[in-house]
């Protein structure tokens, strides 16, 4: 067993790897992470095991806005092992490996990673850490408003939307400072996701019939992103609760300190909803 950073010119078969691993997932989920400007060869954490890779851990490099400023985030993705490869250790021992490498590099400031399994990652050193947002009872389900200002995007809303993004979001913990390849690339910005208005927008997802506010820019009314038709709305957005809703928390994150350096305070977090990082 090698563990070893993955070599320039071994995307494919990583991509490979990630395909066995992560069966029913799309290829094009996986590719995207080498097609990140910040990617290095040296993020990929493999193992190799007779010529084959059999194991992988992807950290993505982030700059995010905290309440004390910019910090820069380690994103642990796409930790898997080839199936006829597990119950041997490997994930764990990229993880160690990935996690020195956190400690030996002082670009980074902090982790944080998604998971289902909280006991694997808190065994070697990560922490749990819970997002909340709120599901209840549309609070303008049937209302009728006199001037309707939104309409849907199109592509050259971008920039007006980039600079929403930017104003609104300073400071507002974990929030992913975007340059133009991640909402071209990372986000594949897709205009059908967005609402605008002249002084602001709002990213809204459909899950079940269901409108998802996962972001809010600008002066963008909250009634026009959670719309009147539907009788159940989620948000996750800092500051709004829902009048007779329940919180809906998401227990999947996990956060890991690096070099001695204090967890920025991530109350009020941004939700990466189905992005990652």
């Amino acid at each position: 067993m090698t563990i070893r950073s993955l070599n320039d010119g071994e995307q494919d078969a990583c991509l490979d790897l990630w395909d066995r691993a992560f069966q029913g997932t799309p290829r094009v989920f996986f590719e995207k992470y080498f097609k990140d400007t910040a990617w290095t060869p040296q993020d990929t954490v493999v193992c190799e095991e007779d010529g084959k890779l059999v194991s992988a851990v992807q950290t993505v490099r982030r700059v995010v806005e905290t309440r004390e400023g910019r910090k820069h985030m380690a994103g642990i993705a796409n930790v898997g092992t080839d199936p006829e490869h597990r119950g041997k250790g490997l994930s764990t021992a990229c993880l160690e490996e990935t996690n020195r490498r956190l400690n030996a590099d002082s670009w980074f400031d902090f982790g944080l990673l998604g998971t289902g399994i909280h006991d694997f990652y808190a065994r070697v050193g990560w922490q749990r850490w819970e997002i909340n947002g709120w599901e209840g009872p549309n609070p303008y389900l049937g209302a009728q408003f006199f001037l309707w200002r939104s309409r849907q995007a199109i592509a050259e809303d971008l920039p007006a939307i980039q600079v929403w993004y930017e104003q609104t979001n300073a400071n507002q913990p974990i929030t992913v400072v975007r340059d133009e390849a991640y909402w071209k690339q990372w986000l594949n910005w897709k205009p059908d996701e967005y609402l605008v208005t002249s002084d602001g927008y709002a990213r809204v997802r459909q899950r079940d019939g269901v409108p998802v506010v996962v972001e809010l820019g600008g002066n963008f009314p909250l009634h026009e992103a959670m719309g009147t038709a539907a009788p159940t709305v989620r948000v996750f957005l800092p500051g709004v609760t829902l009048k007779d809703g329940t919180p809906l928390p998401v227990r999947g994150w996990m956060t890991l300190a690096v070099q001695g350096k204090p967890l920025p305070d991530l109350t009020d977090a941004i939700f990466y909803d189905t992005d990652g990082f």
